[in-house]
């Protein structure tokens, strides 16, 4: 937007660019990839039955698909998500 703006370190939502994505999102868990509706991508697709997703989240731990973990034992310290 402005060199100025990112100079200055301003807050990002200062930007008329911002768009915070974070809220609930149309949510529909496909097992598989060629599982997915059809034309779900476009514009006017009928969503209505989709459940809702919070974001940012995980569909695992939100009740969708099939939690995934490691019992791996690490030979460095971890800090996730960092």
């Amino acid at each position: 937007e402005s060199t100025e703006l990112a100079k200055a370190r301003a807050e990002p939502r200062t930007s008329g660019r911002y768009v915070d994505l974070n809220g609930s999102w149309k949510f529909a868990w496909a097992p598989r990839a060629g599982e997915v509706p059809n034309d779900f991508e476009q514009p006017g697709f009928e969503d209505g039955t989709w459940g809702l997703m919070p974001v940012p989240g995980n569909w695992e731990v939100n009740g969708s698909g099939y939690p995934i973990y490691t019992n791996i034992i690490y030979c460095f310290q971890t800090d996730p998500p960092n």
